[in-house]
């Protein structure tokens, strides 16, 4: 929704503007591979969800998300996880270095997301070490950078 149509919404007394919502996993590291490695178990936790075969369907990974999702089923996570390219990971998340981070949040508001809601991927941390992740993802989203 482009902003200003955005604007008027808000300017009726009958709408709450809540936003244009769009979920993301979000996984920022100083090295892109860090951040892709650490978002990876997040990915392979939503695809294994029937409910978003109608977003995977507009994406080129449909055969790719059938496999991955039939070889987790059966238990093999690990190898589930190894079909997961890093292509897959950098198109369907906000990951990578902090810089790389904003710029997708920025794409996501330039496509008319006006309220991103993050996940951030802890999966792969030790519970001590979770709290320092969540406060770089919000550094990381600060806007005075």
């Amino acid at each position: 929704m482009p902003p200003q149509t955005y604007e008027k919404l808000c300017q009726l007394p009958s709408h709450h503007c809540i936003g244009l919502r769009g979920h993301a996993i979000f996984s920022v590291a100083d090295r892109h591979e860090d951040a892709v490695e650490a978002a990876r178990p997040d990915v392979l936790f939503y695809l294994s969800y029937p409910e978003l075969d109608p977003i995977i369907d507009k994406t080129p990974y449909k055969e790719q998300v059938t496999e991955i999702r039939k070889i987790n089923t059966q238990g093999r996570t690990k190898e589930a996880l190894a079909l997961i390219t890093d292509t897959m990971v950098d198109n369907l998340t906000v990951s990578g270095t902090p810089k790389e981070c904003r710029g997708k949040i920025k794409r996501l508001a330039d496509h008319g997301v006006t309220l991103p809601i993050i996940r951030v991927s802890i999966q792969p941390f030790k519970e001590s070490e979770r709290k320092e992740i969540f406060f770089r993802a919000i550094d990381t989203l600060k806007e005075d950078r």
